[in-house]
């Protein structure tokens, strides 16, 4: 294994890492010889997915540990306790969220608090935690998942767009103020990604289609796709990385219309590069 991407003797803590992109990542920290802390709501997904890990890796290299994004004391045991079982913390990433689908208007004041209080002030709680124990050691590498939402509007899924853009400045900040102490802090930015959340989607190939038509990269993310990004931001690799914002999308939000650009096609046969459409 290549000296950049080695995660050998290194202490990972992922929230949400039961399913998902969460999964993807903790599984890719295992293989590249990280020690991880699998963390969510429920305390049997988390031993379950241990103790998967654990059989796949032939090592004892993960530990569950319950904790509730929406609950900031249990993020703080969750924390407490991946520092005194391993003894350190070199990487956490931030992956669980609370969302409430709608648009800004039917979205309730309280859902409106509890999304921003769930995955920004309490992602940065949990993170301002981890650098504590990062210090300490020399340095760290903290990665938050932010979602494409965060970079254009979307009524069905406003105000978490909102939270999540609010989640890409406070990864500026953080970067800027930890960095000295040898605190990276950076921000993935996933598209569409195959996951429970979004099985609505890839299993009807007509939505899945409106979907990626217009992505370069002609197909739905997988969480290993995220998780390849992830392990660079943790590694060596990614040292001289922080304040970043990675989108990880295929493409989609380039904003290129294969669909449109056919239409041109049609409208205009034989005419290429720069004319004037204006006839």
């Amino acid at each position: 294994m290549s000296r950049l991407f080695d995660l050998t003797g290194k202490v990972a803590v992922v929230t949400g890492a039961t399913k998902g992109v969460g999964l993807g990542i903790a599984a890719s920290f295992v293989e590249h010889g990280a020690r991880v802390v699998v963390g969510s709501r429920t305390p049997a997904d988390c031993e379950a997915t241990a103790a998967l890990l654990n059989d796949r890796s032939r090592r004892e290299a993960a530990v569950g540990v319950p904790c509730d994004l929406l609950d900031s004391t249990s993020l703080r045991s969750f924390i407490d306790h991946a520092a005194s079982r391993f003894g350190s913390i070199d990487t956490l990433v931030c992956n669980a969220a609370h969302v409430v689908h709608g648009s800004e208007a039917d979205t309730s004041p309280r859902d409106f608090v509890g999304m921003f209080e769930a995955n920004v002030y309490n992602n940065y709680a949990m993170a301002e935690l981890a650098a504590g124990h990062m210090r300490q050691a020399g340095g760290g590498s903290i990665i938050f998942i932010s979602s494409t939402a965060a970079l254009r509007p979307s009524p069905s899924v406003a105000v978490y767009g909102i939270v999540k853009r609010a989640m890409l400045q406070l990864v500026q900040n953080l970067a800027v103020e930890w960095g000295r102490d040898g605190v990276r802090v950076n921000a993935i930015v996933p598209g569409l990604v195959r996951s429970e959340s979004t099985r609505v989607i890839w299993e009807s190939p007509e939505m899945l289609q409106s979907m990626i038509g217009d992505t370069p990269i002609h197909r739905i993310g997988e969480p290993e796709d995220i998780a390849a990004m992830a392990v660079l931001l943790a590694s060596p690799g990614g040292s001289y990385v922080t304040g970043q914002a990675i989108v990880v999308d295929g493409g989609a939000t380039l904003g290129y219309s294969y669909r449109g650009n056919s239409v041109i096609r049609r409208l205009y046969p034989g005419e290429s590069g720069a004319g004037n459409l204006e006839k």
